[in-house]
């Protein structure tokens, strides 16, 4: 087996560890639904998901939190890691709520199913460029509201829910 290997973010484990971790226990993450209120209406940022599970599907970004990492930190490290954003724009966060996520196959493999405990967290910006967000983990981004119908049909189930939420103007909590 890995050995696990202390980080100043969190612990990280062996691929091998990972795996196996994922298909026993639930993973919790952090989802980011980033809402851009600088077009006429408000418009989630959403990106192509590179990895499974939910590869293809358009998604909000978002990542898992390490052991020994404390909330708060995780989602400075993903926000700054994934997006390329200012932590600073983390202090107006809008708790969403928990979500489960389901999947039936994982980054390790079409067989390992994943279950994620999402933690969800609505983000106000002024705006982004999404031409030049990074792109290891998404291939491309949009910034998508209700009325984009092609896009809001390739985002993934979970994420749609996230958006629709954000969009329609009702706060709402999920537990």
């Amino acid at each position: 087996m890995g050995q696990e290997v202390q980080k100043d973010e969190g612990i990280w484990i062996s691929e091998d560890v990972f795996s196996l971790a994922c298909g026993a226990l639930p993973l919790v993450s952090i989802d980011f639904v980033i809402v851009s209120k600088v077009e006429p209406t408000a418009k989630v940022l959403v990106g192509r998901r590179r990895n499974s599970p939910a590869k293809d599907f358009l998604f909000t970004p978002g990542g898992r939190i390490r052991k020994g990492e404390p909330v708060l930190q995780a989602m400075c490290r993903i926000f700054r890691n994934e997006l390329g954003f200012n932590e600073l724009l983390l202090e107006n966060k809008l708790f969403l709520g928990i979500w489960d996520h389901f999947y039936t196959d994982s980054a390790f493999s079409e067989t390992i199913s994943t279950h994620y405990v999402n933690l969800a967290y609505r983000i106000d910006i002024d705006g982004a460029d999404p031409a030049i967000l990074p792109s290891d983990q998404h291939s491309e981004w949009f910034f998508v509201g209700l009325d984009d119908k092609e896009l809001m049909s390739q985002i993934h189930p979970y994420a749609r829910t996230y958006v629709e939420l954000a969009l329609s103007g009702v706060p709402d909590i999920q537990v």
